[in-house]
């Protein structure tokens, strides 16, 4: 995806394979504006709905409620989570700042990754309700409307998609998907890069304790997990010779069982060991009666 003037490419492929060039039309005040619209339009027509209808659509507000009662979401995790982000705030003003030893700040960075992911589980217990609200349709039929006026064929200019119907029809092809993954990114500010830009890992990288991915490295430029272990591309432990190891260092194939060079007898309660004949099998033979 590349950058121009007032467009952002998004190469591609259309449905038969051939090369496929499309465009986000970066919004107008218009465009947004009529996109707020079909938000406020598609939230009533629910809110209705469920009266009407008597079907139960949930709120965020009701959401957040019933899922405390459940204890999925309760007051204890809002505290976490809050608290969570009050101590990253507080590790990365320490790791801007400076004046400090290079390992004390390897290891705030290394606590801000730690904690970081510990946030992102905290929140995944919330956030894979959401899209039952009646909030998060709304926000997806928004979405959608701003899909089929801002994704544009490249060279001519003109919309991809003719209507929503149209984008619901096609949204499981690649060139849907591709156009609404950099319709999104664009919009909330999510990009392949939002890993790397995280002010730990920017860090981590300045100092060669990462490489552009964010991803940990040793002195010679291994891949590392957050405990100095070596890792694979696929984040699998290795040892020196790339070999696959478990957690403690032991040899295990790819399947992730146990390699063992000489598997030993068991032994008996006298201390000798015990030999399992092979089972021979034999061939049954055919015994033909006489009348």
């Amino acid at each position: 995806m590349d950058n121009k003037k007032e467009k952002i490419i998004i190469e591609t492929i259309d449905k038969n394979g051939k090369k496929l060039v499309l465009a986000i039309k970066i919004p107008g005040y218009k465009i947004l504006q009529d996109a707020q619209m079909i938000y406020n339009i598609e939230l009533t027509s629910l809110i209705k709905r469920s009266v009407a209808e008597n079907i139960q659509l949930l709120s965020r507000q009701q959401l957040d409620q019933y899922l405390n009662d459940l204890g999925i979401w309760t007051e204890k995790e809002i505290r976490q989570f809050l608290q969570l982000q009050l101590e990253l705030r507080s590790l990365e003003l320490k790791l801007k700042a400076g004046g400090i030893k290079i390992s004390e700040a390897k290891n705030i960075a290394l606590t801000m990754k730690t904690k970081r992911a510990a946030l992102l589980v905290l929140y995944s217990r919330r956030s894979q309700f959401d899209e039952i609200t009646i909030e998060s349709m709304a926000d997806n039929k928004k979405f959608k409307f701003l899909i089929t006026k801002c994704i544009v064929v490249d060279e001519t200019d003109m919309p991809f998609f003719a209507s929503i119907e149209d984008y619901e029809t096609k949204q499981n092809e690649k060139s849907a998907i591709d156009a609404a993954t950099a319709l999104a990114g664009y919009l909330y500010g999510y990009n392949k890069q939002t890993e790397a830009n995280l002010v730990e890992n920017k860090w981590l990288q300045q100092f060669n304790f990462a490489d552009e991915h964010g991803r940990l490295i040793d002195n010679c430029g291994r891949l590392i997990d957050i405990d100095g272990r070596l890792i694979n591309n696929d984040g699998r432990f290795i040892d020196e010779q790339g070999k696959f190891v478990d957690n403690q260092g032991r040899p295990i194939d790819e399947n992730g069982d146990f390699i063992i060079d000489t598997i030993k007898p068991f032994l008996d309660d006298d201390g000798k060991p015990i030999f399992i004949r092979k089972k021979v099998k034999t061939k049954k033979k055919n015994i033909k009666y006489k009348d």
